[in-house]
């Protein structure tokens, strides 16, 4: 649980989402786990959903979605 913390606050993610699946996977009633998880999931569907938009306004060259 620490280091998913510390890798969290730390801002890498991945590594961070990885300690807390481990830890689902040992405990799959840890609420904490279960909330980091849920979160991190949230923020990287967040950051692909933007990342797909950002793509699409430089391919058509419409900046008003960015």
């Amino acid at each position: 649980m620490r280091r998913g913390t510390a890798r969290r606050k730390l801002d890498k993610k991945k590594e961070a989402l990885g300690d807390f699946r481990q830890i689902l996977k040992l405990d799959p009633d840890d609420k904490m786990a279960q909330r980091e998880t849920a979160a991190l999931e949230q923020v990287d569907i967040m950051i692909k959903t933007r990342m797909k938009y950002i793509g699409f306004a430089i391919s058509t060259g419409d900046e008003t979605k960015l």
